[in-house]
């Protein structure tokens, strides 16, 4: 006597398949604790735990006219480090759980680029703060014009 039964119906299949199912689940756990495991890597002891700096405030001067100006000035500007990358939000600074993690003058950082004030252009002015293992950076353009421009 041949039985006509469907295979879903018969135990041993819906056996496999909830083993399948365990085994599926333990290995979503696994991998989900080792990428928090990954994530909460002790860091150096002289890195405060800053990743990024970004432009907290851009300095009052974004213009400069050539020849008649001779250094970059960066009064009013402001940077901030965070731990967080910046997020699409049109924040200023990385927005996380403790928002701005430090609120530096940019007249303390070291500005590693350099600018020609006797030729038109745009420059991009990059900062680094290199006082911990891994230097971090950010950057923002300027303008050098033509005299001629001004009244």
């Amino acid at each position: 006597m041949k039985q006509n039964r469907s295979t879903w119906r018969d135990w041993k299949t819906w056996v496999i398949a909830m083993e399948s199912l365990i085994i599926l689940a333990c290995a979503l756990a696994a991998i989900r604790n080792h990428i928090q495991a990954m994530q909460e890597l002790p860091l150096p002891e002289n890195n405060p735990g800053y990743n990024y700096m970004y432009i907290h405030e851009y300095p009052k001067k974004m213009t400069y006219v050539a020849g008649i100006d001779e250094a970059l000035d960066l009064t009013g500007g402001m940077i901030c480090y965070t731990r967080y990358p910046r997020h699409s939000e049109g924040c200023a600074c990385a927005p996380g759980p403790s928002g701005c993690s430090g609120v530096q003058d940019m007249a303390f950082v070291e500005v590693v680029s350099e600018v020609d004030f006797t030729k038109e252009g745009v420059y991009m002015i990059v900062l680094e703060q290199d006082m911990w293992e891994h230097p971090i950076q950010c950057a923002f353009p300027i303008e050098v014009i033509s005299p001629d421009y001004v009244e």
